[in-house]
């Protein structure tokens, strides 16, 4: 009975201009669901290619990237890319467990890039793209003990069914890069983007698209909802049902074309995101199954 009362505080709690909708389904998300705030920086050019910088330090490929900066904190992709030709290889990674952040726990930072500059490399990867090929990949509390054990209070001896949408609700997403003391937009120049989410061990679930990166601000959030069939949806509802705190990994993937690669710096620069993770309950659905 007690968490029944909690289902039903929750629809008083939910203002008069949503009670018919309310009637049906209960947002649990602000205020109950951790808000994810952070800046993902790119890492540094020395951190991903640092063999390849001590071959040019050394003078054994003077020359050879035309403008190369005297300082790589300040090198664009097509920096890289050269670097990265010095010594053959077209797919680096890197791997940062400790991840800082304004808010939300976040761990195991994977970054990887592709250099797709020359006809022939990499070309699983690749295929007929020239340019640099980037992807990130970091895991997410999205639920600690605390908030999984309030959500499971409310859907008390019910079945996952209840929980009948989980949603992302964006106030940014967006490319970004230094220049002097200000924070320059960079979005337009990466393509093909892809933001999405998995469980550890899962299937990559695909959330937001490069259409609708523009649509995303602060003043004007927008909600995008993992798809209600995929394998993180179910397996996040189970792990709710359960009580259990649940890790989520968030993923992006874009490219940029080989004539923007010398817009595009790496130091400095990364990804702003700001989500609010929601959970959908059936009011309906819940109190069935408590009764």
């Amino acid at each position: 009975m007690k968490s029944i009362a909690l289902l039903l505080g929750l629809v008083l709690l939910t203002p008069a201009c949503g009670l018919v909708e309310a009637a049906g389904d209960i947002t649990v998300g602000e205020g109950q669901v951790p808000r994810l705030t952070f800046d993902l920086q790119w890492p540094k050019v020395d951190d991903l290619v640092a063999d390849a910088i001590a071959q040019t330090r050394a003078g054994q490929a003077a020359g050879s990237i035309p403008g190369m900066p005297n300082s790589f904190s300040s090198a664009t992709l097509a920096h890289l890319q050269g670097l990265m030709a010095i010594d053959g290889e077209c797919h680096r990674v890197l791997n940062q467990p400790k991840v800082a952040n304004k808010s939300g726990q976040l761990k195991d930072l994977h970054v990887e890039v592709v250099d797709c500059g020359h006809e022939g490399r990499c070309t699983d990867l690749c295929g007929d793209f020239r340019g640099m090929k980037l992807g990130a990949r970091v895991s997410f509390a999205l639920l600690d003990e605390k908030n999984s054990a309030q959500i499971r209070e409310v859907l008390a001896n019910t079945s996952a069914d209840a929980i009948v949408q989980i949603r992302m609700n964006f106030y940014q997403l967006q490319f970004y890069q230094v220049e002097g003391d200000k924070n320059i937009n960079v979005t337009p120049f990466f393509k093909d983007f892809q933001f999405g989410v998995a469980v550890p061990g899962g299937k990559d679930t695909p959330v937001v698209q490069a259409e609708y990166l523009n649509t995303i601000r602060p003043t004007d959030p927008q909600r995008f909802e993992i798809p209600s069939g995929s394998d993180t949806v179910q397996k996040i509802k189970q792990a709710v049902v359960a009580g259990k705190p649940v890790w989520v990994e968030v993923y992006l993937r874009m490219q940029v074309a080989q004539r923007d690669l010398y817009t595009v710096r790496l130091g400095g620069g990364g990804i702003k995101i700001d989500l609010q993770p929601e959970f959908v309950v059936s009011a309906v659905k819940a109190i069935k199954g408590q009764l």
